[in-house]
């Protein structure tokens, strides 16, 4: 695996980078590097063991994990670098795929969500974004178009880029679209929270929310 998406350097950035403790920055990056395998690898390999893996639970291990035996690997994996948080999603109602981390009293976090999955010429695409962030002190964001030959196959990094992008082109007949029109995604997105990865986008202008009756609205932010 490379892990071809590095965030920029947290002691240049603004965002609450310059804060951060030396041991923040360091599990910050370890689970930049998670995030790459999950995408790179791991989904792949998921479509490859699907229903073949049998679980048989384990002293310590959380009561959910029963509900889900096709991702405890991804799980374990995340768990044995200390960076376990709730169960990865994989083919869920509202999930494509979501990886979620944490260390320590969980003040550090990193969140990796596909978005968006297409195919083109027998090809799938997928858009990703990578959102980190200490609590009170730093967010960030990272957004990443990935390629397979097939949902079993590892991906491949096409692009990535810490500002928000709406199209990305594969060649004159196709780009992939992020669903800027849907709210719904744009509430899981939280755009209004990463200001400085969304500059020449005004979705970082409004926020999303969920009304009484379950309905996405979304107004001015802040």
């Amino acid at each position: 695996m490379i892990f071809l998406f590095c965030f920029i350097e947290y002691a240049n950035v603004g965002n609450g980078g310059e804060r951060l403790q030396t041991m923040d920055k360091l599990h910050l990056n370890n689970m930049q590097k998670n995030s790459s395998w999950f995408i790179e690898t791991a989904m792949g390999q998921y479509y490859e063991r699907k229903g073949k893996d049998v679980y048989e639970r384990r002293p310590g291990d959380p009561g959910w994990l029963k509900n889900c035996p096709d991702v405890v690997w991804i799980y374990d994996y995340l768990k044995i670098r200390s960076y376990a948080y709730g169960a990865p999603e994989i083919d869920q109602k509202r999930v494509i795929a979501r990886c979620r981390q944490a260390f320590g009293r969980f003040d550090v976090f990193n969140e990796t969500e596909c978005f968006l999955r297409t195919e083109y010429k027998g090809e799938i695409y997928e858009y990703w974004v990578v959102k980190e962030w200490k609590t009170g002190l730093y967010v960030q964001a990272k957004f990443v178009i990935a390629k397979a030959a097939a949902l079993n196959s590892g991906r491949t990094i096409l692009h990535t880029s810490d500002q928000f992008f709406t199209k990305y082109e594969i060649d004159n007949d196709f780009s992939v679209f992020f669903p800027v029109d849907d709210l719904k995604t744009l509430y899981h997105l939280k755009a209004w929270y990463y200001p400085d990865n969304f500059k020449n986008s005004d979705l970082k202008d409004f926020q999303v929310f969920v009304t009484r009756e379950k309905k996405y609205e979304k107004i001015p932010w802040p």
